[in-house]
């Protein structure tokens, strides 16, 4: 897995002569099709960047947050203290990860290992590769996930701390209710820490299984070491904002809040109320177009996918013969970009897939599947003819 996916993107496209002005980015999560940006009050920033944050604007924000999961106010004090502020996934991975490792150094357990998803988010394995930390992975498509995972962390003699992609890649499905209660069981009988990143879980289908939160609070748990992230960059289409949570049990939230003092992070008064405002406004807006374009993908692309598909989630994974010569050839045909799925993958794995974010607005959208499909069609044929050709010779 490369450190920057996107350095390899470019280093991939660079040579490649196409017009860059005219081409469409699907190689990135950013929605181009939602403008939800709030008006700003120029004043009252000015006043906010002059001031330090204040912690009732944090607890605003967290009050916001905790709401916008269907907690009611009558249960919101015992929740505040399971919640703490994060600038996104990748500021709250880094947090537990590293206090992961420093307990398990404190502890003198076995060496930490960090398993994670292949295909993922370059992001994890940077972490860890910083930290020094053991890593291994795990295939998240793989038909047989849980009874592997299981094997793997009842075997062998260390602790894992697990890295789950909640709507799962490359599938684009959300992990059973089954799947989820085995992993709880194994923080408990194995030790095992769990880190739900659950970043898209908004564009889950209303009836996926949701992590059920109330096990954060269950006294069963309390030694267990459980997280799920959430952010606001893909709930409200605002990466800007930088607001994010991490849900943890007890333990785990009392070294987050720890690292959360030592290292500062914490939004000014003015953006910590924009944020609040934003977790309390829903957005079906934003789940309605992402869902349009799912159903775009079923309409132009049913041929190429396999039948159970999912559509959870803002990212297409595509299959495709070679990862890297189709993003080559898409961008040079069509000046449409999108990422090899081995550039998201451990050791240059999930090369047979090209990752797509359905982020463009719905005309857009299906202007670059219809091209995609016919690429497609193209490359469908032109193997069929290498394969006969092989055959007769």
């Amino acid at each position: 897995m490369s450190s920057s996916a996107f350095d390899s993107l470019r280093a991939l496209l660079g040579s490649v002569s196409a017009d860059p002005s005219a081409g469409i980015g699907l190689h990135l999560g950013q929605l181009e099709f939602y403008n939800n940006a709030p008006d700003v009050d120029p004043a009252a920033l000015q006043h906010a960047l002059q001031r330090y944050p204040r912690l009732s604007a944090l607890e605003e924000e967290k009050r916001a947050y905790l709401s916008s999961l269907g907690i009611a106010a009558a249960e919101m004090a015992s929740w505040l203290a399971h919640c703490e502020p994060i600038t996104g996934s990748r500021n709250g991975l880094f947090a537990l990860m590293l206090q992961a490792l420093l307990e398990s150094q404190q502890a003198g357990a076995q060496p930490l290992c960090f398993l994670l998803p292949a295909p993922g988010y370059p992001a994890y394995e940077n972490i860890a590769r910083y930290l020094g930390a053991s890593t291994a992975f795990y295939a998240s498509d793989a038909t047989d996930l849980l009874p592997r995972l299981c094997d793997r962390i009842g075997q062998a003699p260390q602790r894992f701390c697990l890295i789950l992609c909640n709507p799962l890649m490359p599938q684009s499905r959300s992990l059973s209710m089954a799947g989820i209660d085995t992993l709880l069981a194994l923080t408990r009988s194995h030790h095992l820490q769990l880190i739900v990143d659950e970043c898209y879980r908004d564009f889950a289908a209303p009836e996926a299984p949701r992590f059920p939160l109330e096990r954060l609070r269950d006294p069963a748990f309390a030694d267990a070491a459980l997280t799920v992230l959430h952010s606001l960059s893909k709930r409200a289409g605002l990466p800007g904002l930088r607001s994010g949570f991490a849900l943890s049990t007890p333990r785990t939230t009392q070294a987050l809040r720890r690292y959360n003092q030592l290292a500062g992070i914490r939004s000014n008064n003015y953006f910590a109320s924009l944020a609040a405002d934003a977790w309390r406004t829903p957005q079906p807006g934003i789940y309605q177009q992402v869902q349009q374009n799912w159903q775009l993908v079923r309409e132009i692309l049913a041929r190429f996918l396999p039948a159970d598909y999912g559509q959870e989630g803002i990212f297409l994974w595509l299959p495709v013969a070679n990862d890297e010569c189709f993003t080559r050839q898409l961008w040079q045909s069509y000046a449409i970009k999108v990422m090899p799925g081995s550039y998201l993958s451990a050791d240059g794995a999930s090369g047979q897939y090209v990752r797509v974010a359905l982020n463009q607005p719905a005309a857009v959208m299906r202007d670059c599947l219809t091209k995609i499909a016919s690429l497609l069609a193209k490359t469908d044929a032109l193997n069929n003819h290498t394969d006969a050709l092989k055959e007769h010779l």
